[in-house]
């Protein structure tokens, strides 16, 4: 049997907020309540250490994404398969 749940959680959010999240869970069928808490289920929390060694991994692929994409005149190069042969 499931645990019951009789403790509340208050938040303050704006009118445009809270109808975007009435219309959203209206849209899956399901009470504001467990959108919120399947939402909160899939959300990832970071320490903060894993924190930091996500973020340099992101800065680390964004720097390796624009120098593989540009060349040394500061265009972006043409994919191989749209090149015409010959």
């Amino acid at each position: 049997m499931a645990e019951r749940r009789s403790v509340e959680v208050h938040l303050r959010v704006s009118p445009a907020e809270r109808a975007a999240w009435k219309e959203k869970a209206a849209a899956a069928d399901l009470p504001l309540s467990a959108l919120l808490r399947q939402a909160m289920a899939r959300t990832q929390t970071w320490t903060a250490p894993a924190m930091a060694v996500e973020h340099e991994r992101s800065r680390q692929t964004r720097a390796s994404a624009t120098t593989s994409t540009s060349s040394r005149d500061g265009r972006t190069p043409t994919p191989p398969s749209w090149r015409r042969s010959g």
